[in-house]
C-alpha cells in the first residue's frame, strides 16, 4: 500500500527535528504523525491501523479503493477518513502557530 507524504507536515518534521538535535518535538500531532509514519508496520493490513494511519498521515487517493476492498469501507467511509485527515492537519498548523 502506497503511503501519502504530507509535504506541509513532512517539511515542519523536518525542521523540527534538525533544529532540536532529533528530540521529539512538543506539539502531541506532531509526534503522533512522527511514530505512525515511522513504525515498520504495515499500516494497512488492520482495519484499525489504517483507519488511524488515514487519520493522522493520510492515504493516496489510487489506495482507497484497496483498503476499501480489504476492510469493507464505504464511499462515505473513505469520505469521513479524509475529513479527519484534514481536520487534524487544521488542528496541527493550528497548535504550530501558538
Amino acid at each position: 500500500m502506497k503511503k501519502k507524504p504530507i509535504r506541509e507536515l513532512d517539511s515542519t518534521v523536518k525542521f523540527t527535528l534538525a533544529t532540536d538535535g532529533g528530540h521529539f518535538p512538543e506539539n502531541p500531532l506532531e509526534s503522533l504523525y512522527i511514530n505512525t509514519v515511522q513504525t515498520s508496520k504495515d499500516m494497512a493490513q488492520d482495519r484499525l491501523d489504517a483507519w488511524r494511519y488515514g487519520i493522522v498521515a493520510g492515504w493516496d487517493d489510487e489506495g482507497y479503493p484497496e483498503l476499501m476492498e480489504k476492510h469493507g469501507w464505504t464511499k462515505e467511509d473513505v469520505a469521513r477518513n479524509k475529513r479527519l485527515h484534514q481536520k487534524f492537519i487544521d488542528c496541527w498548523l493550528y497548535i504550530q502557530d501558538k
